[in-house]
């Protein structure tokens, strides 16, 4: 869990690219990676397609966009929903309108520099010894 918050960290206040910018990439891998859909699942997200106001928050992936032609609903945590609205709200987004309207299809070369930038943050913060340890390990490595 360290590595994924270091991940979110880095990544929400980093630049723009691949055509996102840091909180909308950091939001991004954090609905994938809280529910588990694929990158062309997430692309087809729209803020209908989130219950804010249920006891318990859901996100839906109509069937024509899932793998299995199934649909999938995928409870959320309420911490997730508030930020999501929160993202919702501050761009002013239609609820038709994509949540990541510019997602490349290079989502792992994305992912990538991402984990580079937070790797090398974390190499950074660490001297000597401890510095050793830490790059011969593979934490936040692709």
């Amino acid at each position: 869990m360290a590595e994924l918050s270091r991940l979110l960290m880095a990544t929400a206040v980093g630049p723009t690219h691949h055509r996102l910018d840091g909180q909308s990439r950091g939001l991004l891998y954090r609905v994938a990676m809280e529910t588990g859909f694929r990158r062309n699942e997430l692309a087809t997200l729209t803020p209908a397609c989130i219950d804010f106001g249920a006891d318990v928050p859901t996100i839906l992936v109509l069937p024509e966009h899932t793998k299995n032609r199934k649909g999938a609903t995928q409870t959320i945590r309420r911490e997730l929903a508030e930020e999501l609205k929160r993202f919702v709200e501050a761009r002013a987004l239609p609820s038709d309108v994509l949540l990541w309207p510019n997602l490349t299809a290079n989502t792992s070369k994305m992912v990538q520099r991402d984990l580079k930038v937070a790797r090398d943050a974390w190499l950074d913060e660490a001297t000597g010894a401890e510095r050793e340890k830490r790059e011969r390990s593979r934490a936040l490595a692709w």
